[in-house]
């Protein structure tokens, strides 16, 4: 028998909705943001209220200041963002480089690469970008362009230092080499060594030295000599300091080193405004010690040139006399040269003209050695240098003793009819302050004959 089941339903309190009074009506459907004391029950109080204007606090308006503040920077941001991706597009960029590379390395459309906006392309594209690629393709633009002097001029002009300078600091080692040569070519082409200078040539080769690669301080300090000549004042004593220096990043035991580094001493001693400060910055040493450490031709040669070179100024004289240089004319006699030996001759007559010297060359041995193997007819720059430095020996009263002794007098009188024409007056010079002097006398008469059959054919 079924059963019916009994459902009981439990109704379920309904809870009579909140009463809202007609003001919190009229608030909650505040669109217009007024503020409460607008809703007043008196319409003359709200028309009153509605005309005042909203009284904002100090702490309010501070806030709004910084949310709009907040809101400007987020803007500026995103913008900023949207723009440098927009300008810093590195495959747009190189695929321009490379066509401006294409351009200028044709003979016909180089001329439009720098007169028709190729070259400003470039620059805009060294101070926008910072890719690698971009930049090095920039520097063989500028490197294919100055290889003509026309393009360096007008370069020039523009003022490629500072463009050289941008390179330098965003660029790797390989951009600063490239830079390196870009301003050896610069400095090869006369008459721009002074705008180079005023455009700050000289900063950028000091930072290209103290780079690591050998290669870029050598078309560095290339670039140093090139604009020395323009260089005077501080310029020229900062230069001279670099120079000096360059031993400190050079390996001095390389030969290859040493070579360039006596190269360009030597290069700045045939300036006769360097010459002064060469001596000042203490090169002399530096000289002889390379004499020592390489005694080959090569680099004694050099030497001896730089020693000839400063001994022209005066100035020099008394420091190079006590230097030392004497003790290094018997290496040079030895492995120099006829033209090696010239100099260094040359450079002993410039200082016994000055009194000095005497002491250290009036050495029977020496003497011997230039009379009889250095006057040479067939080498005439040699023979002349020993002439004259054997004439300013026979003026000074403790030398002439010795090199009359070494047989002078026999072979300037059989010289004379063969030796060369510039060097004539000195064997003349040398046989007539013999002759003056008493004691002498007797030297002078066992060659009597021969000297009156030269007297004789002057006539």
């Amino acid at each position: 028998m079924k059963t019916k089941k009994s459902t009981v339903k439990i109704k379920e309190e309904v809870q009579p909705p909140p009463i809202i009074s007609k003001e919190d009506k009229m608030k909650i459907k505040n669109y217009c943001g007024m503020p409460d004391y607008a809703y007043e029950a008196n319409p003359f109080a709200l028309i009153y209220q509605a005309r005042k204007p909203l009284e904002v606090t100090d702490k309010q308006a501070a806030q709004i200041k910084h949310n709009e503040e907040e809101k400007r920077i987020e803007e500026l941001k995103e913008n900023k963002i949207e723009s440098s991706q927009a300008a810093e597009n590195p495959a747009a960029k190189r695929k321009v480089a490379h066509a401006l590379l294409t351009m200028v390395s044709n003979e016909t459309m180089a001329v439009h690469f720098v007169y028709r906006g190729g070259a400003e392309a470039v620059l805009k594209l060294i101070m926008e970008s910072k890719d690698i690629e971009v930049l090095t393709t920039c520097c063989y633009c500028f490197l294919k362009a100055t290889e003509y002097e026309e393009y360096c001029k007008n370069l020039t002009s523009r003022n490629i230092t500072s463009f050289i300078t941008e390179l330098i600091e965003k660029g790797d080692q390989f951009i600063k080499l490239l830079c390196a040569k870009m301003l050896a070519q610069l400095t090869v082409v006369p008459g721009l060594e002074e705008f180079l200078v005023l455009g700050g040539a000289i900063g950028i080769i000091q930072a290209l030295i103290s780079t690591q690669r050998i290669e870029t301080m050598y078309y560095a300090v290339v670039s140093l000599a090139n604009i020395g000549p323009a260089l005077v004042g501080p310029d020229a004593e900062q230069t001279l300091r670099i120079i000096i220096g360059l031993s400190k990043h050079l390996d001095m035991k390389i030969y290859t080193n040493a070579y360039f580094y006596i190269s360009i001493i030597t290069n700045f001693s045939r300036l006769e405004k360097f010459s002064s400060l060469l001596c000042d910055e203490g090169t002399l040493p530096i000289l002889l010690h390379m004499m020592d450490a390489f005694p080959s031709i090569s680099i004694v040669g050099l030497c001896v040139e730089a020693f000839v070179n400063l001994s022209a100024n005066k100035k020099n004289r008394r420091e190079i006399a006590s230097s030392g240089i004497g003790n290094q004319l018997d290496k040079i006699f030895d492995v120099g040269t006829p033209l090696v030996k010239a100099y260094s001759l040359m450079m002993v007559g410039n200082l016994l003209g000055s009194n000095l010297f005497h002491d250290k060359i009036a050495r029977e041995a020496l003497i011997t050695n230039m009379i009889e193997k250095l006057l040479d007819p067939y080498e005439p720059k040699q023979f002349v240098a020993v002439v004259f430095c054997i004439s300013q020996l026979v003026q000074v009263d403790s030398s002439a003793p010795v090199v009359v002794n070494c047989g002078i007098i026999r072979k300037a009188l059989s010289l004379l009819s063969v030796a060369p024409a510039e060097a004539i007056q000195y064997l003349w010079t040398i046989l007539i302050n013999i002759s003056r002097r008493k004691e002498f006398f007797g030297d002078v008469m066992q060659h009597i004959g021969r000297l009156l059959e030269v007297l004789y054919e002057e006539i």
